[in-house]
């Protein structure tokens, strides 16, 4: 079996499948800043693990999947490459991301929680003002009403063929 890792499937302690191949993002890897996340990769890279650049294609697919259901705002291009290269590779994304695992859910990719429960449900985040209380689709860093900070607001979970693009 193939899996995609993310940051927390290293950073959990918890021992990964060395016996199945193991791929990651080169962006994942450069998060790693901890000596014994580094030292853990490194092992891995001699037992089972290749460093692989996802596609381009693959990257946009992801790309408009997280516009579609707003959790673009939540995931770093480091997470978003895991997504990509999961989609090229065929692979099982091992992550405790709960904004991987909702866009893994909307776009049909396989994912394993490491030491989290998952998520249960699929949500479709908006952007609510912290001042006035108006909610947009978009991802804005003031509200263009009062000027106040906007944030992400957990919309309502999205039901199958409900606006989010696989």
């Amino acid at each position: 079996m193939k899996f995609v890792l993310d940051a927390s499937a290293v950073l959990s302690g918890v021992t990964l499948p060395a016996t199945d191949e193991l791929v990651m993002p080169p962006l994942v890897e450069e998060e790693l800043g901890h000596a014994w996340a580094r030292r853990k990769v490194e092992y891995l890279k001699a037992v089972a693990l290749s460093i692989q650049e996802p596609s381009k294609e693959a990257l946009l697919k992801v790309k408009k999947a997280s516009e579609d259901s707003g959790d673009d705002a939540r995931l770093s291009e480091a997470d978003i490459s895991v997504l990509a290269l999961a989609i090229d590779t065929g692979g099982t994304i091992l992550s405790d991301d709960y904004s991987i695992q909702n866009i893994a859910t909307a776009m049909g990719i396989p994912f394993r929680s490491i030491s989290q429960r998952g998520i249960k449900e699929v949500f479709k985040w908006s952007y609510r003002c912290r001042g006035c209380g108006r909610i947009f689709e978009k991802q804005q860093k003031d509200c263009p009403v009062c000027g106040s900070e906007v944030r992400s607001w957990r919309g309502k979970p999205v039901k199958k063929g409900d606006g989010v693009q696989k």
